[in-house]
């Protein structure tokens, strides 16, 4: 790279210290960006002769200080700062806490009624209980019957064949997918890929269900299903409200910290503290309005 001018800023370091300069009050924020005299005399400076120097004020301290605290804890910047703002930041973060554990706590109790529901009217009870997923028990709430898993005692899977279940309504699309209305014979091209997708998607025995008897208890489930949703729907909103305090909170207080303003100004000058061929560019930015 080509040596520094005598006398002369190239640009891109005019534009370097623009970029890393950042706005402050109080008496402001200086960065400034020296050509150290390394070089003996008559040795002009080159780029790997810059150094950074950079102050911070006490004012802007504090307003970074109050900024995080209130973005930790909302209030904590305020009430540092004397401003009694901070209860009310502090007050609202409590209650909404207090709401979203309440929700929860809720939507788990609802949650686990509607599993001991179908549970103990739907489902058919074979071996020790199993609780599926929340797509399970929308499942439930949608076909009456499960159908079963493995429809007849010859070797091998036989998949359920009435499309009025749940199960037999998933071999019937394996079939429209993989056989193209084809005999469903083991051995018939494309039955292994049907029978892959039904054993994907089909129910196996532990979760197996009939509402028939019931048909009342399933009409409850749903309902329970829907509450509980809601519950936690509610908990996730009152999480959105927090954010929302803690960000709140953090511009207020660096908003309110008091600090002193300058106008901006920019000084490009030789540095009388160095030897010649040294330069300082000083860019100085008031607060913000």
């Amino acid at each position: 790279m080509p040596p520094l001018r005598r006398g002369r800023v190239p640009f891109a370091l005019l534009f370097l210290g623009l970029l890393l300069a950042r706005p402050s009050g109080g008496s402001g924020q200086e960065r400034s960006w020296k050509a150290n005299a390394g070089p003996p005399a008559g040795v002009l400076p080159t780029w790997s002769n810059l150094a950074l120097a950079s102050s911070r004020s006490p004012e802007e301290s504090t307003r970074t200080l109050h900024t995080a605290l209130s973005l930790a804890v909302p209030g904590l910047g305020q009430l540092r700062n004397g401003d009694g703002r901070g209860w009310v930041y502090l007050a609202v973060e409590m209650a909404a806490w207090g709401i979203w554990a309440r929700q929860r706590h809720r939507g788990g109790r609802i949650r686990a009624e509607y599993r001991d529901l179908a549970w103990t009217t739907g489902r058919l009870q074979v071996g020790a209980r199993m609780d599926g997923p929340f797509t399970y028990y929308e499942t439930l709430t949608q076909w009456a019957r499960s159908g079963s898993f493995d429809a007849g005692p010859a070797p091998g899977l036989q998949p359920e064949a009435d499309p009025a279940t749940f199960n037999g309504a998933i071999w019937a699309l394996a079939r429209d997918l993989f056989l193209g209305g084809g005999p469903a014979e083991p051995g018939a091209p494309g039955y292994q890929d049907a029978l892959d997708y039904y054993q994907q998607r089909a129910w196996s025995e532990a979760f197996l269900w009939d509402w028939s008897a019931d048909p009342d208890a399933q009409q409850r489930l749903a309902e329970l299903i829907e509450d509980s949703d809601d519950r936690y729907r509610e908990a996730t909103v009152v999480l959105g409200a927090v954010l929302a305090n803690h960000l709140v909170a953090a511009i207020d207080a660096y908003l309110t910290t008091p600090l002193s303003s300058h106008a901006p100004s920019l000084r490009i000058a030789p540095d009388p503290r160095a030897p010649t061929q040294s330069w300082t560019v000083s860019l100085h930015l008031g607060a913000l309005p």
